[in-house]
């Protein structure tokens, strides 16, 4: 290993295993030196200070390189996670949108719908209130002869013969509701 060897005037060395164990317990405990403790290090290692400060230096490159590893793994993991939700909420969107377009569509069509049963319901409000004005000039009920009111003349034998229950053919109704009351007596014929 790299972190092993040193150069002692031009010549490396390699570290024993029990060195580079001393020097790893205390780099854990604490990764920069003080002179005081460079030199305790050296005492327990039978290394040179410099050679001490020189692994420390060196360790704590390797560190920085494998805490950068680490907080780019992190970090990436992270960003992945992000994008994968980001994606995830964007086709989710994208359904809801369409589903909203759906929904707005199908409401402008009940929407249109309605109206249009309004508009049939007025027109059926009106039929039937024109109707019931021309129901109130039919007579009720008769003898078989009309009232001279509603032909402005005397009495004669009514044009109505079974007649049922106020019931009018609507093809006559409509042909008659803009007639006015005088004119409606003389066509009533059927």
């Amino acid at each position: 290993m790299e972190e092993d060897t040193f150069s002692l005037g031009g010549k490396k060395r390699r570290l024993s295993v029990d060195q580079v164990n001393t020097l790893e317990m205390n780099f854990k405990e604490e990764n920069k030196l003080e002179q005081e403790r460079k030199v305790r290090i050296a005492d327990e290692t039978g290394l040179h200070p410099k050679q001490v400060a020189v692994w420390f230096q060196n360790r704590r490159a390797r560190w920085k390189t494998k805490q950068l590893e680490r907080d780019y793994c992190v970090l990436k993991a992270h960003y992945d996670s992000l994008k994968l939700e980001y994606n995830n909420l964007e086709h989710e969107t994208q359904v809801l949108t369409s589903k909203l377009k759906e929904l707005r569509a199908k409401v402008r069509e009940e929407k249109r719908e309605e109206e249009h049963t309004m508009s049939l319901k007025e027109q059926k409000r009106e039929t039937e209130e024109e109707n019931d004005k021309i129901f109130q000039m039919v007579p009720t009920s008769h003898n078989g002869l009309c009232s001279s009111t509603t032909l402005g003349s005397m009495a004669e034998p009514c044009q109505f013969r079974n007649y049922p229950e106020k019931e009018i053919i609507m093809v006559k109704l409509k042909e008659l509701r803009n007639l006015n009351y005088v004119d409606y007596a003389s066509n009533l014929q059927w």
